[in-house]
């Protein structure tokens, strides 16, 4: 009928639970109200001698069903009964349960608990005991808020029902040997006993799933943001490696065309070198950075310094591009920690800005204590209207031999880290692009 309570959510499972604990009820309820009703009416005799037999049974019954308002406590039942199958509908429906829903099935059942209770003696009935079970569910499932609600609301019900109520028939009315609320006591404890220890058992193990789906989610989560910083690491070193090649590509074209000269040969297979040496740093660099324990890790630096260190790594592996920066910003100016992944990012989006615009680049930087601004200016040809609609949401690329993933993988890191990317046209030409980063979650640790 429903799915299998260990694979759902824990407050979905929890309100099947709460579910079929209300239908046992009512199950209760109504074989009480019958027993009342029908066996208290069987005229028992030949069996006196019996200390507590089948007669005297019935006499107990009959007089109960002389003094208990059967249809009130019927009205109560059959209320209970549909809002349970209003329950069973709904979560036939397979939507998300909320704490807050969960919270209202137990006021319901605390009402049609007092409702019972009035009309059978209040707080002398023995299963006023039953109260303490929606107190110990919501302590168990729901926030403190919730729980001291039910539990405030339990105390002034049971409060109520010391004055107010439909009395029982006194021990002595029914039999001399019998006392019904001893009896009433030993089956309260035994329904208590047995439904906290089945609802508690359940939700523990409901709890316990939880926890390891949540530590798997966080497993999963440090996976992917090594992923991510391998990737990040990947896209810079594809753009560091990019124009060393085009360079090898045009040496070895000249070499075919002047190989008749041992002096250009020479200074040719020398700039290959030098070109090659640049692929070799560029591989070695992923390479640490890929294998190293903290992976994106990075020491204190003032931003100031930070972004000098990034500017000066960048022109070493562009040094034909002309970059304009100017950064300003607040005093003291803040600390932050080098991130590793953070710094690619932002070369990532340098080197597509020298790609697009191989004349001059712009790069203004400001900062507050609490947030550092970046905008990265080129004067390309813009944005494509595809590049406009995927720019940041999936690898793209108008390069012929670009792999698109510099932006991707730059717009993932800035949103790690709870900053945004933001492109925009430049009036006369170009493109803008503006990094917005809290500095929060590059604080330094306290120690």
């Amino acid at each position: 009928m429903f799915s299998s309570l260990d694979t759902l959510p824990a407050i979905a499972a929890n309100l099947r639970r709460l579910f079929w604990l209300r239908t046992i009820a009512i199950a209760g309820q109504i074989l009480a109200i019958a027993s009342v009703s029908g066996l208290s009416s069987l005229q028992l005799h030949g069996i006196d001698h019996l200390e507590l037999g089948i007669a005297d049974f019935g006499v107990v019954l009959g007089t109960l069903k002389d003094h208990l308002p059967l249809p009130a406590l019927s009205t109560v039942v059959v209320l209970l009964t549909l809002f349970n199958g209003f329950v069973w509908l709904r979560l036939r429906m397979k939507k998300d349960a909320s704490q807050f829903e969960f919270f209202v099935h137990l006021l319901v059942d605390i009402a049609a608990l007092t409702a019972l209770l009035y009309f059978t003696g209040g707080a002398t009935n023995p299963l006023v005991l039953l109260y303490l079970l929606p107190v110990t569910i919501a302590a168990t499932v729901l926030p403190a808020r919730f729980t001291w609600i039910i539990a405030g609301l339990t105390v002034v019900c049971y409060s109520l029902l010391m004055n107010d109520y439909v009395p029982l028939p006194p021990s002595h009315a029914l039999m001399h040997d019998f006392d019904l609320r001893v009896f009433g006591g030993w089956v309260g404890f035994i329904i208590i006993t047995g439904l906290v220890a089945y609802f508690i058992m359940g939700m523990g193990r409901s709890l316990r799933r939880q926890d390891t789906l949540l530590a798997q989610t966080r497993e999963q989560a440090l996976k992917d943001q090594q992923l991510v910083a391998i990737g990040t690491l990947a896209a810079s070193a594809t753009h560091e490696l990019g124009t060393p090649l085009e360079i090898l590509s045009l040496l070895l074209r000249e070499l075919e065309q002047e190989g008749d000269d041992p002096g250009m040969v020479k200074e040719n297979l020398q700039d290959m070198r030098e070109q090659l040496q640049r692929c070799k740093v560029a591989m070695s660099t992923l390479a640490q950075s890929a294998g190293g324990v903290h992976l994106a890790g990075g020491g204190a630096m003032v931003i100031h310094d930070y972004l000098e260190q990034i500017l000066t790594d960048w022109r070493k592996a562009r040094p034909d591009i002309n970059i304009n920066h100017r950064w300003t910003g607040a005093q003291p100016v803040p600390v932050i920690l080098a991130e590793q992944t953070l710094s690619h990012a932002i070369l990532n989006i340098l080197n597509n800005a020298a790609d697009a615009s191989p004349e001059s680049v712009d790069w203004q930087a400001e900062w507050t204590q609490n947030e550092l601004t970046m905008e990265i200016q080129d004067r390309g040809p813009g944005l494509s209207e595809e590049a406009r609609l995927r720019a940041g949401k999936k690898p793209f690329s108008d390069k012929e031999y670009g792999l698109g993933l510099g932006l991707y993988l730059a717009h993932s890191i800035i949103g790690r880290f709870g900053g945004e990317i933001t492109l925009r046209e430049r009036m006369h030409g170009g493109l803008t692009t503006r990094i917005r980063l809290p500095l929060d979650m590059l604080a330094i640790p306290a120690a």
